[in-house]
């Protein structure tokens, strides 16, 4: 996981109780160890091999919904910058003349400017 955290619910909590302490402290080591370090987790008790196999699963659906929500908040984003810069142009044309047409040429040189800073070695854009 690429925080320094992950989500842990009461399910979780709930499967604990029933352990000892000996099995909680396996237990909580191995999910860490898989949540941050992405290690396996390797025991010899059967019981806390099911209930790691529930948590992996739900941990990995966490990072997964991570990933996929970074993606659309840079998509807002971007067309949050993009919004922004249209109402200005379309205020300035509204004013007319020479004010216009600066603010154009400033428009377009920071769309320029913005596509080439934003991109990475792969051509793809990147949040800055």
């Amino acid at each position: 996981m690429k925080g320094n955290s992950f989500k842990f619910n009461k399910s979780f909590y709930s499967i604990m109780r029933d352990m000892t302490d000996k099995q909680a402290g396996e237990f909580i080591k191995g999910i860490c160890g898989y949540a941050f370090e992405n290690k396996p987790f390797i025991t010899k008790d059967e019981y806390l091999k099911g209930v790691y196999l529930y948590v992996k699963r739900e941990i990995d659906v966490s990072k997964e919904n991570s990933v996929n929500g970074r993606k659309g908040g840079l998509i807002s984003a971007e067309i949050r910058k993009n919004d922004k810069r249209e109402n200005a142009y379309k205020e300035a044309m509204s004013k007319g003349g020479v004010i216009a047409e600066q603010t154009l040429e400033i428009l377009i040189s920071g769309l320029k400017s913005d596509s080439e800073n934003s991109k990475g070695k792969d051509g793809k854009v990147v949040a800055k």
